[in-house]
């Protein structure tokens, strides 16, 4: 199992102007440095949890079908699958018709449940790809939020690495907050 992404986020959860107010900082000079840490604190989040947390698109690539008929897909939450496409060893691509399979959004992580599996010889590697979008198109959870908040605080205050000094550590309110959105298992 492989995972591209195709489509980066197009916006983050948190506005620059909302992390000025939590960081108390008035004017613009620190505003790209504040950016790129709202930026980082979202995809710390997103590893920790293993969760998209702002839409996006990805390409899942996986060797053959699995034998149960069933796909769970990555980065919940899934909002979609745009294509199933599979290649046979002669390398010919063919793409899944819809008819074909059911795709459940509301699981966690979504999944995609085939109906009828096609019948063919799979390419020695990555013979399926899955497209899809996750992510949360509104109302992320206030805990993960928080937990941002409080990495890009971090991240801010602690930017300096000294050598032969303790770097402080992460606050474990963070991994508190994340923890009841963490997915351990995905296929």
């Amino acid at each position: 199992m492989n995972l591209k992404l195709i489509t980066p986020p197009t916006n983050e959860p948190l506005s620059l102007e909302e992390v000025k107010l939590y960081l108390r900082v008035d004017g613009a000079e620190e505003d790209t440095l504040i950016q790129s840490l709202i930026t980082v604190a979202r995809e710390q989040c997103e590893s920790i949890t293993r969760r998209a947390l702002v839409t996006q698109t990805y390409e899942l690539t996986l060797d053959d079908f699995p034998s149960e008929n069933v796909i769970s897909i990555p980065l919940p939450p899934l909002q979609s699958v745009a294509s199933i496409m599979y290649k046979d060893d002669k390398g010919i691509e063919t793409t899944l018709n819809p008819s074909n399979y059911i795709v459940d959004i509301d699981s966690e992580p979504g999944k995609i449940v085939l109906i009828d599996r096609p019948s063919f010889t799979p390419y020695p590697s990555s013979a399926v790809k899955i497209t899809f979008t996750c992510g949360y198109s509104s109302n992320i959870p206030v805990s993960v939020v928080q937990a941002m908040k409080l990495l890009v605080s971090h991240f801010y205050e602690n930017r300096d690495i000294v050598i032969n000094q303790s770097v402080n550590q992460v606050p474990f309110t963070v991994d508190a907050l994340l923890s009841p959105y963490r997915i351990f298992r995905w296929l």
